[in-house]
C-alpha cells in the first residue's frame, strides 16, 4: 500500500513538472521561483474552496482555483512569498512562474501583472491561521504553515529536483565549452600554420618538446595511429575485431572528456534532502540521477551531428582532418551512449512493477526505442562491421539515425531540452542540402576510367573540370560512380590538372572492385557517369616553410605528387620520396609527375636489387627503368625499401631553415614517419612541422 502511494505521487509529480515545462522548451528551474510555487500548491492542495472549476482546460480541476479564486491564488503567493525570503528568490520571478503555470493548463490566462496585484490585496486581508476552520471552506488569506518542518524539507526536496534538473544542461555546456577552447586552440594553430608564423615557434624548445611528446606521436612509442591494431581468433589467423586506436593528442582531449564525465555523474545529488518529496532517499537517488544523465544525453547531439557532417565549418577553421572530427563523433557518441544506458536503468528501476504502465505513455515507449536504436547504431558502426559491409553500413547508419531523431523527439517534446535537437536538425539540414547543392552543381559527368596497374590494381579516372570547380593541394572529394550503389560515396584524392580532374583509385571491395571489373572486362578503358562532392578539407599549408620533404607510398601518393606540383612552382627547396612495389606504378602516375620540378626519389621494394642507387647491373632493369623514366630528368630509381629514419633526419639536418614534412601512404608506413618526426623534432635543430594526409576511418 504504501509502494503504490509513492508510485502514484511520484507519478503525479512527474506530470506536474513537465507540465511547468511549456512544452519542448527548456526552462532553468533552480532559482526561478518553481520550487516555492510547487512547494506552496502542495500545501495549500488540502484547504477546501468555495469554487467550482469551468472545466474549460485539461487541467482545470487543479488550476483554475489558484488561478482565478482570489482566496486560493492569495494563500499560495503568500506562502510561495515566504519561501523566497529563505531562498532569496525575487517577487517577480514567482508572478511569472505563476503566469506561465496559469496560461499552460487552466481556464484563465492571466498574465504576472495580475499575480501581483492579487497577491497585494490578500497582504491587506489575510487573517490568523488559527482563526480558520479548514475542515470547512476558506474565503479568506491567511499564512499556511510552510515553516513546519515537513513543509520546509519538501521545499528543500523541490530545490534539489530543479538543481539536479538543472545541473544536466550546465554540464552540457561545459562540455561545449570544452570543445569550443580546444578548437579556439586549434583555429591558433591553423593560422600559425597558414601564415607560416609557426615555423618561428617551433624553433623553441616548449614548442619541440610538445610536438615531440604530445601533438605529433601515436599513443604508444612506437605504436599505431593509422594502422589496426588487430584481435585474431586464437589458434588462427582469422581477424575478428579491429580498432583503430587514437594519437596522443586525441587521447588527451578523449581522457580529459572522460575526467569531466566522470565528474559529472559523481558530483552531489542531494538525494537525502530530496528523500521529503520522492518519498524514500533511494527514489529520489534513482530519479536525480536518471534525470542528469538524461539531460547531459540530449545535449551532446548537436555536437554528434556537427562532427560527423563534411560541410562542418570547422575543418576550415581548424584544419583538423575529417578523420579528427570522426574519431570526435565516436567519441562523443559512446558517451551518449553511456549517458543513455545509465538514464534508462536508473528509470527502469525506479518503475519497477509498473513498467509496462509508463509503457504505456508515448514518451516513455519513444525513451526504451530510442536507447535501443542507439545502441544498435553504435555496435554497428565498429570498424570491422564498416570495412567489410561499407556500402550497408551508410545505407543503415542514415535510417537508424533518422529513427534516432525521430524517436527523441517524442520522448521529450512535452518534458523540455528539444532545443539541442532542433539544433542538431538544423546542423544536418544544412549539411545535406549543401551536400545535395554541391553534387546538383556538379552534376553526374562523363568519365573515362582506365587500368593504369593490374598488379596493384589502381585505376585512373579522369574527366574534364567543370568551370566553377576547384581544389587545392590536401582537399578531397567523395566519388559516386552512377548506377552502381549510388548512395555509396568514397573519399579520394581529387587532382586538378589543367582542365582535367585526376582520382587515383585503389581497387578495394565494395563499389571500387565492382568498377575494376567492368573495367577490366571491357579491355581496361571504360567510360561511366560520375559525380564528385567537395572539394573537402583544407590545403596543405606548406608553403610557408623553406624546405619540403614529400613522402609518399603506394596509390596514396596522388594528395603528396599534387602538394609537390603545387610547392615546387616558383622554388627549388623540396624533395619528393616515393616508395612503391613496382616500377608500373610510376607509369601510371607519369601524367602528375611531369608537373613536379623538384628532386623525386622512388624506391622500389620489389626489385631484384636490394642497393640503393640508381645503378642496376640487370639489362632488362635497365630497359624497364629507361623506358619508364625517360621524360623524367629529376627522377632517381632505388632498389629496396628506405631507410626511413636515415632519409628524414639528413634531410632535415642538411637543411639551414624550416622544414615541413608532408606524408600519405600505407598506414604502416605513416607509422612509422610519425614516430621518426616525434623522436627527431627534439633533437633536430630547425623548426619542423609534420603534416599526415592520411585519412582513415
Amino acid at each position: 500500500m504504501k509502494t503504490g502511494a509513492i508510485f502514484f505521487l511520484c507519478s503525479a509529480f512527474f506530470i506536474k513538472c513537465a507540465s511547468a515545462r511549456a512544452a519542448w522548451r527548456t526552462s532553468l528551474g533552480y532559482g526561478s521561483g518553481q520550487s516555492e510555487f510547487w512547494s506552496c500548491w502542495e500545501i495549500q492542495e488540502d484547504i477546501v474552496y468555495d469554487y467550482v472549476s469551468t472545466g474549460h482546460a485539461l487541467y482545470s480541476s487543479s488550476y483554475d482555483s489558484i488561478c482565478n479564486y482570489p482566496p486560493a491564488i492569495g494563500n499560495l503567493l503568500i506562502c510561495a512569498m515566504g519561501f523566497a525570503n529563505i531562498s532569496g528568490v525575487s517577487e517577480n520571478k514567482i508572478f511569472n512562474v505563476a503566469s506561465n503555470a496559469c496560461t499552460e493548463y487552466s481556464s484563465f490566462p492571466n498574465d504576472a501583472k495580475f499575480f501581483e496585484e492579487q497577491y497585494i490585496n490578500a497582504t491587506k486581508f489575510e487573517v490568523p491561521l488559527n482563526s480558520l476552520n479548514l475542515s470547512e471552506p476558506v474565503y479568506s488569506t491567511t499564512v499556511l504553515n510552510y515553516t513546519s518542518e515537513f513543509n520546509l524539507e519538501y521545499f528543500e526536496g523541490y530545490q534539489k529536483y530543479y538543481y539536479n534538473v538543472d545541473s544536466g544542461t550546465w554540464f552540457s555546456v561545459a562540455i561545449y565549452a570544452y570543445f569550443l577552447l580546444l578548437i579556439i586552440i586549434g583555429a591558433i594553430h591553423n593560422f600559425a600554420r597558414q601564415t607560416g608564423f609557426v615555423k618561428n615557434v617551433n624553433k623553441w624548445s616548449i614548442s619541440k618538446k610538445i610536438q615531440s611528446y604530445v601533438t605529433i606521436p601515436a599513443l604508444f612509442p612506437n605504436g599505431k595511429f593509422s594502422d589496426d591494431y588487430t584481435i585474431k581468433l586464437p589458434f588462427t589467423n582469422m581477424t575478428i575485431f579491429t580498432i583503430l586506436y587514437p594519437n596522443r593528442i586525441q587521447f588527451l582531449v578523449d581522457a580529459g572528456l572522460f575526467f569531466m564525465q566522470i565528474g559529472f555523474y559523481c558530483a552531489p545529488y542531494g538525494q537525502n534532502v530530496g528523500g521529503a518529496l520522492f518519498g524514500t532517499v533511494d527514489a529520489a537517488w534513482k530519479r536525480f540521477v536518471a534525470d542528469r544523465t538524461g539531460i547531459m544525453a540530449y545535449g551532446k547531439i548537436p555536437l554528434l551531428v556537427l562532427f560527423a557532417g563534411r560541410n562542418n565549418f570547422l575543418l576550415w577553421a581548424t584544419g583538423w582532418s575529417y578523420t579528427t572530427f570522426l574519431h570526435y563523433h565516436k567519441i562523443v557518441a559512446l558517451w551518449m551512449a553511456i549517458d543513455s544506458l545509465i538514464h534508462s536503468v536508473a528509470y527502469t528501476i525506479d518503475v519497477l512493477g509498473y513498467y509496462v504502465v509508463y509503457l504505456q505513455d508515448l514518451y516513455f515507449a519513444a525513451g526504451v526505442a530510442l536507447t535501443v536504436v542507439l545502441f544498435v547504431m553504435c555496435g554497428g558502426a565498429v570498424r570491422e562491421i564498416r570495412r567489410r559491409w561499407y556500402s550497408w553500413f551508410l545505407v543503415f547508419h542514415v535510417l537508424f539515425g533518422v529513427a534516432f531523431m525521430v524517436l527523441a523527439w517524442y520522448h521529450v517534446r512535452t518534458l523540455g531540452w528539444a532545443e539541442y535537437l532542433i539544433a542538431s536538425w538544423v546542423i544536418w539540414g544544412a549539411d545535406r542540402i549543401f551536400r545535395i547543392l554541391r553534387m546538383a552543381i556538379f552534376g553526374f559527368n562523363k568519365a573515362n576510367i582506365t587500368i593504369v596497374d593490374e598488379t596493384e590494381k589502381v585505376i585512373k579516372l579522369q574527366l574534364t573540370k567543370p568551370a566553377f570547380w576547384n581544389s587545392q593541394p590536401g582537399q578531397f572529394g567523395f566519388i559516386y560512380f552512377g548506377g552502381l550503389k549510388f548512395w555509396e560515396n568514397n573519399p579520394f584524392t581529387v587532382i586538378q590538372k589543367d582542365n582535367e580532374l585526376i582520382a587515383y583509385i585503389k581497387t578495394k571491395e565494395g563499389v571500387t572492385e565492382e568498377i575494376y571489373n567492368k573495367v577490366l572486362k571491357a579491355g581496361g578503358n571504360f567510360d561511366c557517369r560520375v559525380c564528385i562532392e567537395g572539394p573537402y578539407g583544407t590545403e596543405s599549408s606548406t608553403k610557408g616553410f623553406d624546405n619540403e620533404l614529400f613522402i609518399a607510398g603506394g596509390a596514396g601518393a596522388s594528395g603528396v605528387i599534387d602538394a609537390a606540383s603545387k610547392a615546387s612552382q616558383g622554388k627549388n627547396q623540396g624533395k619528393l620520396l616515393w616508395v612503391i612495389r613496382e616500377i608500373g606504378m610510376l607509369e601510371a602516375y607519369k601524367d602528375v609527375l611531369s608537373t613536379v620540378s623538384i628532386p623525386i626519389d622512388v624506391y622500389l621494394t620489389r626489385s631484384r636489387e636490394n642497393s640503393v642507387g640508381i645503378s642496376d647491373d640487370s639489362s632488362e632493369d635497365k630497359q624497364e627503368v629507361g623506358t619508364s623514366t625517360k621524360s623524367f630528368n629529376n627522377v632517381t630509381i632505388h632498389h629496396g625499401r628506405p631507410d626511413m629514419k636515415n632519409i628524414i633526419n639528413r634531410y632535415v639536418n642538411e637543411s639551414n631553415s624550416s622544414v615541413a614534412i608532408l606524408g600519405c601512404g600505407p598506414p604502416s608506413m605513416m607509422d612509422d614517419i610519425r614516430a621518426i618526426v616525434a623522436e627527431g623534432v627534439s633533437k633536430w635543430e630547425n623548426s619542423v612541422e609534420y603534416f599526415d594526409e592520411l585519412q582513415v576511418w
